[in-house]
């Protein structure tokens, strides 16, 4: 049974939706073919971004170089403690970081 916190609204297959989910898959399945651990994908955050998110760990990669190497850069927020990466318009949040 799911809990109220849980519960989404049912989404409408648009084309604007599809294309994000399809972004969203391929960038995953990069990221998994390199290694790392993907452990969270939403097409439409619900933080306000504009852009699918990713949320991944090191895994067998083991460690986040790779992924600097795909992305280009890393940005960090420091108050919050993370690290982000964009990579084909998805945004990639690195987590556990060694």
């Amino acid at each position: 049974m799911h809990t109220a916190a849980e519960f989404q609204l049912p989404l409408i297959l648009t084309p604007e939706y599809t294309e994000r989910l399809a972004t969203m898959n391929r960038v995953s399945r990069r990221l998994r073919e390199l290694g790392y651990q993907v452990y969270h994908e939403q097409a439409m955050p619900t933080d306000g971004s504009t852009c699918p998110l990713v949320k991944v760990r090191p895994g067998r990669a083991g460690s986040m170089r790779a992924l600097q190497h795909l992305a280009g850069a890393l940005v960090e927020d420091r108050a919050q403690g993370v690290k982000y990466a964009s990579i084909d318009g998805v945004r990639v949040h690195l987590g556990a970081l060694q």
